[in-house]
């Protein structure tokens, strides 16, 4: 079988919930590039049986529960809340951390099982084009707590996302190391942009909220979802979700959210 992009690999994660078709999304994704699951090890015999017919696709397990027996660190702003719900956002760092350890293409995509988009290729083709992580449009509010050090005040998606395979193997490095229990989307892009504004010689706590904005804007692209054709979500949880139009750079979409 000729692949359409053999510099790119679909790295999708997480629990394979009920009626999710796993054999549709394989059928369309396998078509596109190689793709490697990692997946929770109680769901490894189900999604071994539905694999059977793509011979591109690579199965990596994982023991949830040797997760969450880790130590970790409560971020400050869920102080209040318990750590169940916050623990399966780590889980998530840990098992998309693992799946990078198998992926050596130049290029990865980071997506969910549960999530189909009927023209991945038309993302790709963008996330070539760029040495920005190219990040879809569904994507949560930061955290506004101006009291909390080290804020993440614009959180990117945790869904959909592209970039040079070594720059988010590093981004999922540096959360694993921080070992923080927080919003899931705070958990994997905060380590990193501090990261990145050190090296500009920026101290994220310094800069007001355009400035850091801007900087965001020249490490990220925002790629509407909507581009993407046909798409569907299972348990998708919208609350402090926002879908994006086309128009708007990364910095407006910041600064000033949606006008729908």
């Amino acid at each position: 079988m000729t692949l359409q992009f053999t510099n790119v690999t679909i790295l999708m994660e997480g629990p394979l919930f009920p009626d999710i078709n796993l054999h549709e999304t394989l059928n369309i994704y396998t078509k596109v590039c190689n793709v490697v699951l990692s997946i929770y090890k109680t769901d490894f015999d189900a999604i071994k049986q539905i694999c059977t017919s793509f011979p591109n696709v690579v199965i990596i397990e994982n023991d949830i529960n040797e997760y969450k027996s880790q130590p970790v660190r409560i971020d400050p702003e869920f102080k209040n809340h318990t750590a169940i719900s916050l623990l399966l956002g780590y889980c998530q760092i840990c098992s998309v951390k693992k799946g990078l350890e198998y992926i050596d293409t130049p290029y990865v995509v980071k997506t969910k099982i549960d999530h189909c988009y009927g023209n991945i290729c038309e993302f790709i083709q963008y996330g070539l084009t760029t040495n920005k992580i190219i990040a879809s449009s569904l994507f949560q509010r930061g955290c506004q707590d101006k009291s909390i050090p080290n804020r993440s005040r614009y959180c990117l998606t945790d869904t959909l996302f592209m970039g040079k395979t070594s720059d988010i193997k590093l981004c999922f490095e540096l959360a694993y190391e921080n070992r923080l229990l927080t919003r899931i989307a705070t958990g994997i892009w905060t380590p990193y942009f501090i990261h990145i504004f050190k090296n500009k010689g920026i101290d994220i706590n310094d800069v007001d909220d355009e400035s850091y904005a801007k900087y965001m804007g020249e490490v990220v692209d925002i790629y509407c979802v909507n581009k993407l054709g046909s798409y569907k979500f299972k348990y998708f949880n919208n609350v402090m979700t926002y879908m994006y139009d086309n128009d708007k750079t990364t910095y407006e979409y910041l600064m000033y959210g949606c006008d729908c």
